[in-house]
């Protein structure tokens, strides 16, 4: 899961990605400098009129080490961009035979 860096001080919360951001990075494990990679994105939306911040990270082995250890993840997690609280989060992941599934919904008001 990815978890934003919020900024500490008045106003709104400052995160590590902002809107229309995304990064891609590629894991090396040994010779092998294409084993996998990383994305993270941030999109802006609107659900139920409210404003938030979706983080997307998607991981996965890639090439020859793909053949070995299949394994692919994927977590989305929901913020609130006035606050920084974090909203909701889901995740994923399959490697081979076993596969999991996590999801969370916070609810502060209650």
């Amino acid at each position: 899961m990815l978890f934003p860096l919020a900024a500490v001080g008045a106003g709104s919360p400052s995160f590590a990605l902002s809107p229309g951001e995304a990064f891609t990075y590629r894991v090396g494990w040994g010779i092998f400098g294409g084993a996998g990679e990383i994305k993270i994105s941030a999109q802006k939306e609107t659900l139920a009129g409210s404003p938030q911040l979706r983080l997307t990270t998607t991981t996965a082995t890639r090439g020859f080490i793909r053949l070995l250890f299949p394994f692919t993840a994927a977590a989305e997690s929901i913020f609130d961009p006035h606050n920084g609280r974090l909203l909701a989060t889901h995740a994923t992941s399959a490697d081979g035979y076993k596969h999991t599934e996590a999801s969370m919904v916070f609810d502060y008001d209650h």
